[in-house]
């Protein structure tokens, strides 16, 4: 069974959360999906657009980041 156990520094200073380097697998996507509290701090690099999606055409909410589809002119090669 797991025992939970508050963090110290004593016994946790070594534990840390690697950051994901790598995002190649968003090479090809052009528009990427937001919530709302990502808007300020995406806006300040990319524009934030709307897009119509699915069969009721909801707007939803996406990053741009690049001018076609399939070309990401953030996520380089």
């Amino acid at each position: 069974m797991t025992k939970i156990v508050p963090l110290t520094v004593e016994e946790h200073a070594d534990l840390k959360i690697m950051p994901t380097a790598d995002f190649s697998h968003l090479k090809d996507q052009h528009i990427l999906p937001l919530v709302v509290h990502e808007f300020v701090s995406v806006s300040s690099d990319l524009p934030v657009v709307f897009v119509k999606v699915g069969e009721n055409e909801q707007l939803v909410p996406m990053a741009m980041c690049g001018l076609k589809p399939g070309d990401n002119l953030v996520v380089g090669e």
